[in-house]
């Protein structure tokens, strides 16, 4: 069995026209939804054992955020430059080169790469991840390069809205 989690990065904040985009952070609503939704997988599921994340400032973020929530060391983050407006093709790529010894990873980018990602594994289209969102995936196989829509056995998808009153 191999889970993977799909993650869109949390709120980004536009106020500041002048930064190039790979550096807009956070809104304070951003981090508050990546808290939530990092508490709640560390709740309900089995934790991911590494975190790949986009370079730009809002998804790295997003990523630490939900690592601490989860409890889980910052040394299993791996920044990579690909994930940074990547296609959903590229996306697939990369997940078939997780290292095989870890059964669950997590994934956080951005639009419209991950909800395409996400829309190629399950049968039931998503028309968005919002910001902070995530997809859990649970495929029954042995290795990341069998990961497929063919043997996608379970998925879920949250996002923060969800836990609002």
């Amino acid at each position: 069995m191999k889970e993977l989690f799909i993650v869109r990065h949390g709120k980004s904040d536009w106020n500041h026209p002048e930064i190039k985009d790979i550096d807009r952070p956070l809104k304070v609503r951003g981090v508050v939804d990546a808290e939530r939704m990092g508490a709640y997988i560390k709740s309900n599921y089995t934790l991911p054992g590494i975190c790949y994340t986009s370079p730009a400032c809002r998804a790295t973020h997003t990523a630490l955020i939900f690592m601490r929530c989860m409890n889980i060391e910052t040394s299993r983050l791996q920044i990579l430059n690909s994930i940074y407006l990547a296609s959903f093709n590229d996306l697939k790529e990369l997940v078939k080169m997780f290292p095989e010894k870890v059964d669950s990873a997590m994934l956080v980018g951005h639009n419209p790469g991950i909800t395409d990602l996400a829309n190629s594994y399950i049968h039931n289209r998503i028309q968005n991840i919002p910001t902070s969102g995530f997809v859990h995936l649970v495929f029954e196989s042995g290795t990341w390069k069998g990961t497929s829509y063919k043997v996608l056995s379970d998925f879920t998808f949250h996002f923060p809205k969800e836990f609002y009153a």
